[in-house]
């Protein structure tokens, strides 16, 4: 997966998050709450990489808020969005197509895009956008290739100890823009 251009301060490598392991303990999580607003525990607002499996094993909860300016792939892409995106992801647990015990992942993202019009260039600002998918782990990349052909429900994708979280917000981001975007009327004729 390519990693997010994320700017100055990119270079240092950031840890994995683990089950509560790197985040300040917060009075939800002494009463057992599993969520966590990210960007107020690490001044962060996209997360670096986590380990999946322990992620969706330890039910983590992260979410928060990015400018569109700060997604360097959706930037390069032309896009932008009237307001933050907002994005949460969430670990489970549960049964798979064949009743099998499984990790999961689900990433959401809510944004309004602003695109290039197909006709005159001028921005576009389309209806807001809501998109979620979710993510199955697999212990290898061979078998997340041979499941993910069978799988209907869910993207199948490798056991990664340092998943690179905000790529993959990033690439909900992307994934969901629409291919065109175009006025009814473009505001100057050409």
């Amino acid at each position: 997966m390519k990693p997010v251009a994320r700017g100055a301060g990119s270079e240092r490598r950031r840890e994995p998050l683990r089950s509560g392991k790197g985040l300040r303990q917060t009075p939800a999580d002494k009463a057992g709450d599993r969520s966590v607003d990210l960007e107020a525990v690490t001044g962060s607002p996209l997360p670096g990489p986590i380990d999946s499996v322990a992620f969706a094993r330890g039910r983590r909860e992260l979410w928060g808020r990015i400018e569109s300016e700060r997604l360097g792939r959706v930037v390069e892409a032309g896009a932008a969005t009237v307001d933050d995106v907002r994005w949460s992801a969430v670990g489970s647990i549960g049964r798979d197509a064949h009743d099998r015990l499984r990790e999961f992942l689900t990433i959401r993202v809510e944004f309004t895009p602003i695109l290039p019009c197909a006709r005159c260039l001028a921005p576009v600002t389309l209806a807001p956008i809501s998109a979620e998918n979710r993510f199955r782990f697999a212990a290898t990349e061979d078998q997340a290739a041979r499941e993910d052909r069978e799988a209907t429900d869910c993207d199948v994708i490798a056991h990664d100890p340092a998943l690179d979280l905000g790529a993959l917000i990033e690439d909900e981001v992307l994934l969901s823009l629409p291919m065109l975007a175009a006025h009814d009327k473009c505001p100057d004729p050409l």
